[in-house]
């Protein structure tokens, strides 16, 4: 009996990301593999491509999909789908669920030729609740990893086909992905990856099962030249096709021609290494010794399924900012259903494309680390916004903690305003341009900082074996923020802060205002906010309002009960697309500056900030106050090593408040549409 050979690539460019990237990835990877692929119709492969890059391709390179439709009529090749815009499909709603789906199948059938019934599930994260939506979607069987198979209970010998899982009477094959197979190919010798293979055949078993990032196969670092310069894949296609122990299939041949090795019931789970990046740092890096430990002790194998990570949902825990962006994903697509016809359908695609994972989650790629996917993120889901032309106010549990936020909706502005978390905003969208400003991130611990400074090999390896280097600047970056990047946040000081030492977190704060809950109360075209606290050398009192309509004011009033004079400040956080590029800048005065550069200023009663996204941003201040500007730079794992990324621009006005006083303030905010009128 022969072994088969199913071999599966995934190739993925997410919505928002640089054409530049489709395009490098196209030439460098999904080009050149296909190119060798047709010089073997024998070999056979599945392929799944996303909707973000074939969409791309269909507008960029209409020829690929020619090529592509070449390869499935001759059988050569099946095509799988998944959500169109590659969602985790266990974060959004059912019917997205089929209207992804279906979207993805539609388009199959259009531009391939093909009628696809098999499932790559994003990211394999799987929920038992999903096997009825995927039934309903017509699918047949779906991919996930070995991994979930030994968390039930499965060695690697019981892995070599597929099975049958049911749920509420719908049954559905899934396939193992043996994780082996995936750190061998294409990292190691053809001679190696052929002895693992004889080793499972050896073992009586039916398939070698592997589908994994097309993305291996050119783009990962060092992977271009192993594979196709020095031959890598057209030794490994010749060397198959010359082993009479081995042929190459499908997903859909093999599910066809062969019977179920058994029934199963998976845990909720996804791959391994998902697990650990799920974890808070602190766990994650327990994770890490335990694993360590188990390697030295020779105990790795016997640990296999008994031993694994968090669930892929703790990333909305982990990340505040990623729980925002998928609870006003899910509040707008709530919204959307009060639409019609093409306005709503046009809305509906609008939130589809907001739902694509990456920004959601961060592992050994960028993802939620990286602006421009977060921006389109909020860019699509306002765009869909824009199509309601409601106009309304409520107050709502919008992000699932627990407690109200004021979720203002006109038609220049979108505002959340969380009392719970420092009387502060979380957002303030405009919907022409589409664009949060408050679209920012906190600097937090990952519990990979602790391995900076390591030594790369020089080898090819997989990105999970890549040692990271880090430079002095990226390392002198590693400071940690006690809390969200919202804006209007309160901080008292007793002594005047310089910028540079707000960007290290060193000065002290005399209370906790910026972390605790006001009292809120509506009121016409605005909300009031108050709270008394301790701060360290007597009580202060915050009331303060937000008035919105052409533009957002914010009017302060506080009171001091102490005895020593102390520095109030207001603290705004404003992500810019384009900080440090000519033609953004900061302009205090007659003044400019960059806006990733830090600033020291006294006395100033306005200021403005141009970036290149359509529109200035230009405040007011009454009374003139002391200012502080700084960059905020994150340092975050990826493919390559280490990168410090731009997330924001912190403003901090300070005024002086005297002991047993109150004082008033305002902050006016207009946003001026470039050669426009003010919003």
């Amino acid at each position: 009996m022969k072994l088969n050979l199913l071999l599966g690539l995934h190739s993925h460019q997410p919505i928002g990301n640089f054409d530049y990237v489709f395009e490098d990835a196209f030439c460098r990877a999904y080009l050149p593999f296909i190119e060798v692929l047709e010089r073997y119709p024998d070999f056979k492969v599945t392929l799944h491509y996303t909707g973000p890059l074939l969409l791309w391709m269909k507008e960029k390179r209409p020829e690929f999909l020619e090529r592509l439709r070449e390869l499935g009529r001759r059988r050569q090749v099946e095509f799988v789908v998944s959500g169109f815009y590659e969602p985790v499909l266990l974060l959004i709603p059912e019917e997205d669920r089929l209207g992804q789906i279906g979207k993805f199948v539609e388009f199959a059938r259009q531009e391939l030729s093909a009628d696809p019934s098999g499932l790559w599930l994003t990211e394999r994260v799987w929920e038992s609740e999903l096997i009825g939506s995927l039934v309903r979607a017509g699918i047949d069987y779906a991919v996930v990893d070995d991994f979930h198979f030994k968390c039930a209970g499965l060695t690697s010998g019981e892995l070599r086909g597929y099975y049958l899982t049911e749920s509420g009477g719908n049954t559905l094959a899934i396939f193992p992905i043996d994780e082996r197979l995936r750190y061998l190919i294409p990292f190691r010798s053809v001679d190696e990856v052929l002895g693992y293979l004889w080793e499972i055949k050896e073992g009586g078993g039916k398939a070698a099962i592997i589908f994994d990032d097309g993305e291996k196969f050119g783009l990962w670092p060092g992977t271009h030249r192993w594979v196709y310069e020095e031959g890598w894949l057209r030794d490994f296609i010749e060397a198959v096709l010359k082993a009479d122990w081995i042929e190459t299939a499908t997903f859909g041949e093999f599910l066809s021609g062969n019977s179920p090795l058994g029934r199963i019931y998976l845990p909720s789970n996804s791959y391994f290494e998902m697990g650990e990046w799920s974890l808070p740092p602190g766990r994650a890096l327990d994770f890490r010794r335990l694993m360590r430990r188990l390697r030295e002790t020779g105990l790795e194998g016997l640990a296999s399924g008994f031993v694994r990570g968090g669930i892929f949902q703790n990333f909305l825990v982990k990340y505040s900012e990623s729980n925002r962006m998928h609870k006003k994903m899910l509040l707008v697509r709530k919204d959307v259903e009060k639409l019609r016809g093409k306005k709503k359908l046009e809305a509906l695609d609008y939130v589809h494309k907001a739902q694509c994972n990456d920004a959601y989650w961060h592992g050994i790629f960028g993802g939620l680390y990286l602006p421009h996917l977060r921006r389109e993120v909020y860019r699509n889901l306002l765009r869909a916004e824009s199509l309601l032309g409601d106009e309304s106010v409520r107050t709502e549990d919008v992000d699932a903690d627990g407690r109200e936020e004021i979720y203002v909706r006109s038609r220049e502005l979108i505002l959340q305003v969380r009392p719970s978390c420092g009387g502060s905003l979380s957002e303030i969208s405009l919907l022409n341009p589409p664009i949060n400003l408050v679209d920012t991130l906190r600097r937090r611990f990952e519990h990979y900082h602790e391995g900076i400074g390591e030594g790369a090999s020089g080898e090819v390896a997989s990105i999970h074996e890549i040692p990271k280097e880090v430079d002095e600047r990226t390392r002198d970056a590693l400071v940690y923020d006690d809390h969200d990047r919202l804006c209007f946040l309160d901080h008292f000081y007793e002594t005047l802060p310089s910028a540079e030492e707000l960007m290290r977190s060193s000065p002290a704060e005399c209370g906790n205002f910026h972390l605790s809950e006001y009292s809120f109360r509506l009121i016409k075209d605005g909300v009031e906010l108050e709270r008394e606290g301790e701060i360290s050398s007597g009580s202060a009192g915050i009331r303060k309002r937000f008035q919105w309509g052409k533009g957002l004011r914010a009017f302060y009033s506080v009171r001091y009960t102490g005895g020593s004079r102390l520095f109030f400040g207001v603290e705004l956080n404003f992500s810019l697309p384009t900080p440090g590029v000519e033609g953004t800048y900061l302009r205090v005065g007659e003044e400019i500056y960059g806006t990733d550069r830090l600033y020291n200023g006294s006395g100033a009663d306005s200021l403005e900030i141009r970036d290149k996204m359509g529109f200035r941003v230009s405040i007011k201040l009454h009374p003139g106050a002391y200012i502080r500007v700084y960059p905020v730079y994150t340092v975050s794992q990826s493919e390559s090593g280490f990168d410090l990324t731009y997330q924001e621009t912190c403003i901090v006005f300070l005024w002086e408040v005297e002991g047993g006083s109150e004082k008033d303030m305002a902050v006016d905010l207009s946003f001026i549409p470039e050669g426009g009128k003010h919003a």
